[in-house]
């Protein structure tokens, strides 16, 4: 052989060497790839510098930057920006957004965060019992010998079940995330079946566990080899195919974007860890084609997230995928994602521009896919945190022109600008600015709808940059950004795999050490049994000291329940009630109602106006329905999320407030006040450094309780029977307290009825001793002389303009312009909207409202809506005509009389309610007896006029309706009957009603009118109405 052909055959075996190492690289083998690289270096110098490259080799004099880098000693750093501007250096195409957004080298170090090669080379000396966080248990189990191991993966599968034992939250599902590292198929498999239960059981919190459990797949070790788990993929993916058809057909879209996310996050996991061939038939073409489907959704968002997962579950394919060109392409595909994985890991500039040829060769196979792999390679720089890498890349690469990989990357700037801080976060926003002002139309309105969101966000939860600042997790505890609808924190941020509470954990090792003092106490009593047979004599001292070592064991055991039992027990009560329900009967997300504060500057000014208004009328008393806020300054509002920071007290001193009073109009949103408290305290983790748990109590169930002390009151209202260890819980709960650590929400002070129980009272005065409360109450119910020093008086003023924009866009989005037009044009009607539920009333009549004119008066408005709603109403409670129960298709047909004449008897009883109440020294909510009372009166009226008697079970009926509503019904606890307290939907509508029965009273003909009156004679209403007509109190 000549040395040419030589030299040609050994060129072409070096080649194919390097080629066969660049694949084990990519898939994470380095070893292999190194040894491939020796066998090449005889033949290519390219080899040479390749194995020079690697972690376990040594390393160049430039590169001797990289000890102690978070990575791993051996990172040889090289810039990723260099690397890029190598890649696209021979790019003819250029975008036409105008950088730099991010400066040169704008990224931080690494997180110190625990990554999976920094864990691997730990040696830890700890055990299970005094592992102060999760990471260490990780630590420990990989540098543990195989006996060692079987114990901990019990202990393991242990922390891994407290997930199942109620607890969710940010912390917990990192714990499993940080879990998901160890080198073990079956913890693995343990960890991905118990997220799934928990979706299965707590939807609420199904999108955070589905976004960790993304993160958990990526996280899994390259040791276990998930290509053939089919079994675990199908369980992921049968449930989100079913919830994805669900939300479809009703058209959720407040849900179904937040799905999307994390089906994305999940098929991006399963491309990245080889996974190929779903079953074609059961999970393949169904979710193929519902997300193909959702291509004419009329939302950008979850068009472009649809077409995202569909790249994704395309690459990875389905059981019978044989062409050759479609293998080859799925196994490019995948192939690109392991070198992008490794790139992301150790900035190596080799695999960099393997994973680009990659990325570019795709090109050949599928143009639809150019985009989606682009963004694969993105998520790989945005790990690093290298912002000025990926501008680079956004702006050089030639898919800044197309429209898809546009949308991905404006997603991506909302992520980049909602978890980082300070410069990072407002260079992303004009990033995005800038896309949303150069780009094509869909992606401008993708930009733009970010753009709003994060508006939103801003708003609702994380307005103050200070908020930012101060809290110790970066960023700001990301699940408050969970009130922007649409945002799910990143698979790609650091934040993952950094535990801060160890709350599962801490749990098992509890139980534990109980365990093992029981044992020692079981020890104790066989060593005393054995000394009390060795003999007669000893036998009585023998049980003498047993006792006492087995009461000096019991009293040394630690409290079964601690403050993480108690806060799993909290969330599990509080679960079912963090729902707003709109009168449509449709569910509407806690974030979409708005809580604006105002500071009370002049208490003395308030009690003024009050008393003005209550001289305006010396018989008829009642609360305005629009009430006057003098005193409250409306241009300092304070955003809920600083309620409890340091600011100016009423003192005059700059503190923490521990006793804050809440003023709120009726129908205002102070129950839904509370429920944000609850839901940003237990389920965001805030204000943890000044309280460890809420307690949320509406004042007015107090009666309905047999308890007349806090502790005992805390265990029958928040851990009855059912719940395990009620007891401990409860005492527990108590201890924090006493201690301080505890916030008390008293909802409505006004609606608390002081009488003849005096324990009663005296539960309320205990209450209200706490050392951190909360009280909410309607402006006039509040009796000063109970309080204790008040340190913050607020109000709560309903919905802002803007709020009310918000809101349209969000309930009704396409008929919002037309109503705030409606709005605009009709001033009596702008001082009712700022009232949620006046405001939902109108959207869910405006088919029916927008048939009037502009200049409609008050009283067909509230015509209109009432009609609206009894139109609900008739089919909930099974009208019938003709003998025919009327159904939803029957009732479209009926006109407006014949609506009234259905539900006439209904009417009647509401309009003696509602006015009886206002006659009556304005009451407002009314309980068992004056509705049973109610009925009787109307009854014995029929009973002289020959009419037929009510229907028996009327008053109760009505309670299924949108017009009586309660907070507290059921049954009550000490006597067995039936109570609680119903109000109307709203005072106006209990005006509206009332008004009906006077129009009525005064249109009957004088030879029908009744004898004796019900309530008032003829003569006495007209009278009532002159007197009342131009009263300010009865405006609406």
């Amino acid at each position: 052989m000549t040395s040419s052909s030589r030299f040609e055959t050994d060129k072409k075996t070096g080649e194919t060497l390097i080629q066969l190492g660049d694949k084990y690289l990519a898939s994470g083998e380095v070893k292999r790839a190194a040894e491939s690289y020796s066998l090449a270096k005889d033949y290519l110098p390219e080899a040479q510098e390749k194995l020079r490259t690697l972690p376990q080799w040594t390393l160049p004099t430039e590169c001797d930057n990289s000890v102690g880098h978070p990575l791993g000693e051996g990172c040889c750093h090289i810039k990723v920006k260099d690397a890029l501007f190598r890649i696209f250096k021979s790019s003819s195409l250029k975008s036409s957004i105008t950088g730099p957004f991010f400066t040169e080298g704008a990224h931080p170090p690494l997180p110190m965060a625990v990554s999976k090669d920094t864990l691997k080379s730990q040696e830890s000396e700890c055990t299970f019992y005094d592992a102060p966080d999760t990471n260490s248990v990780v630590s420990c189990y990989i540098g543990a010998d195989e006996d060692t191991k079987l114990t901990l993966r019990n202990q393991i599968n242990e922390i891994i079940n407290q997930f199942d034992n109620n607890f969710i939250c940010m912390d917990a599902v990192r714990e499993l995330v940080v879990l998901a590292m160890i080198p073990d198929r079956a913890v693995f498999s343990h960890i991905i079946t118990q997220m799934l239960k928990v979706i299965k059981e707590k939807p609420l919190f199904a999108s955070i566990v589905l976004q960790g459990m993304a993160v958990a797949i990526n996280s899994c070790p390259d040791e276990i080899d998930m290509s053939d788990m089919q079994g675990i993929y199908l369980e992921i993916l049968r449930p989100l195919l079913q919830h994805l058809k669900t939300l479809q057909y009703k058209q959720n879209q407040y849900q179904l974007v937040p799905l999307l996310h994390s089906l994305s996050a999940i098929l991006n996991a399963m491309v990245c860890k080889s996974v190929s061939s779903l079953d074609r038939e059961t999970i393949f073409n169904p979710l193929y084609d519902l997300l193909d489907g959702l291509k004419s959704h009329d939302d950008t968002t979850v068009i472009f997230l649809a077409m995202y997962a569909k790249q994704a579950l395309a690459y990875i394919g389905n059981n019978e995928s044989l062409a050759m060109s479609i293998f080859r392409r799925a196994r490019l595909a995948i192939l690109m994602a392991g070198d992008i994985a490794g790139a992301a890991t150790s900035v190596d500039l080799n695999k960099l521009e393997s994973a680009y040829d990659k990325f570019t060769a795709i090109c050949d196979f599928s143009e639809q896919a150019i985009w989606y792999q682009g963004l694969a390679y993105v998520d790989g720089i945005l790990e690093l945190q290298n912002w000025s890498a990926f501008e680079a890349f956004v702006l050089q690469s030639k898919l800044s022109m197309d429209e898809y990989f546009l949308q991905g990357i404006c997603l991506r700037l909302e992520q980049i600008a909602s978890t980082q801080q300070d410069e990072i976060r407002t260079n992303a926003i004009k990033f995005l600015q800038a896309v949303a002002a150069s780009s094509p139309k869909a992606v401008q309105k993708t930009a733009q709808a970010a753009l709003k969101r994060m508006e939103f966000a801003e708003s609702s939860v994380c307005s103050s940059q200070d908020s930012r600042q101060q809290t110790p997790e970066k960023p700001f505890d990301c699940l408050t950004l969970q009130a922007n609808r649409d945002f799910l924190l990143p698979v790609w941020d650091p934040i993952w795999h950094r535990v801060t509470r160890s709350t599962l954990l801490k749990a098992v090792q509890q139980k534990e050490r109980t365990n093992k003092n029981i044992d020692e106490m079981h020890g104790h009593i066989v060593e005393m049994k054995s000394d009390i047979e060795s003999g007669q004599a000893q036998t009585m001292a023998a049980l003498d000291k047993a006792n006492t070592n087995i009461d000096k064991v019991i009293n040394n055991l630690p409290i079964s329940s601690t403050l993480g039992d108690v806060e799993i027990a909290l969330q599990n009560y509080y679960e079912p009630l963090l729902v707003i329900k709109r009168v449509s009967g449709k569910i509407l997300p806690l974030e979409s109602c708005y809580i604006n504060l105002a500071v009370v500057e002049a208490p003395d000014q308030r009690e003024k106006d009050k008393q003005d208004l209550k001289a305006q009328s010396v018989i008829y008393k009642r609360i305005p329905s629009h009430e006057r806020t003098e005193g409250t300054n409306m241009a300092s509002p304070i955003p809920l999320e600083e309620l409890f920071k340091k600011q100016r007290l009423r003192n005059g001193s700059d503190d923490v407030p521990k006793t804050i009073l809440i003023h709120g109009r009726a129908g205002i949103g102070k129950t839904t006040l509370c429920k944000k408290l609850v839901d940003l305290s237990l389920c965001k983790q805030l204000w943890r450094e000044c309280f460890d748990a809420v307690v949320w109590l509406p004042l007015r169930e107090l009666k309905s309780y047999k308890s007349r002390d806090l502790e005992n009151l805390m265990k029958e209202k928040y851990f009855p029977g059912s719940v395990p260890n009620s007891i401990s819980l409860s005492r527990t709960l108590f201890d924090q307290a006493e201690n301080g650590k505890v916030l008390f929400i008293l909802d409505g002070l006004d609606e608390f009825q002081r009488g003849d129980d005096l324990a009663l009272d005296g539960l309320l005065f205990q209450l209200l001793k706490q050392k951190r409360i909360l009280i909410t109450s309607r402006p006039s119910g509040v009796d000063k002389s109970i309080l204790p020093p008040i340190d913050l008086e607020l109000e709560t003023v309903g919905f802002s303009p803007q709020n009310v924009n918000k809101y349209l866009h969000i309930v009704v989005p396409e008929e919002a312009e037309e109503i705030n037009n409606f709005i605009r044009q009709m001033p009596v009607i702008q001082g009712l909207v700022n009232i949620p539920v006046q405001l939902d009333a109108i959207c869910y009549s405006w088919d029916s409202l927008s048939k009037h004119s502009n200049d409609i008066t008050m009283t067909e408005l509230y015509q209109v809506m009432v009609r609206k709603l009894w139109y609900k109403d008739a089919i909930l409670l099974g009208k019938k005509s003709s003998g025919q129960t009327i159904s939803a298709n029957m009732i479209k047909y009926l006109l407006p009389y014949q609506i009234d004449v259905l539900m006439s008897i209904e009417m009647e009883y509401l309009g003696y309610l509602a006015f009886k109440g206002l006659k009556d020294d304005h009451q407002i909510i009314f309980d068992e007896n004056t509705l049973s009372k109610t009925m009787q009166d109307l009854d014995s009226n029929r009973k002289k006029k020959n009419k037929k008697y009510l229907p028996h079970f009327l008053h109760h009926d009505l309670k299924k309706t949108s017009f009586l509503h309660s907070a507290d019904a059921g049954l009550d606890k000490s006597a067995g009957i039936l109570c609680g307290s119903w109000h109307f939907l709203h005072l106006t509508f209990q005006e509206y009603f009332a008004a009906t029965w006077i129009t009525r009273h005064l249109q009957t003909e004088p030879t029908q009118r009744e004898e004796p009156p019900l309530l008032m004679t003829f003569e006495e209403t007209k009278r009532f109405v002159l007197e009342h007509k131009y009263n300010p109190r009865y405006e609406i």
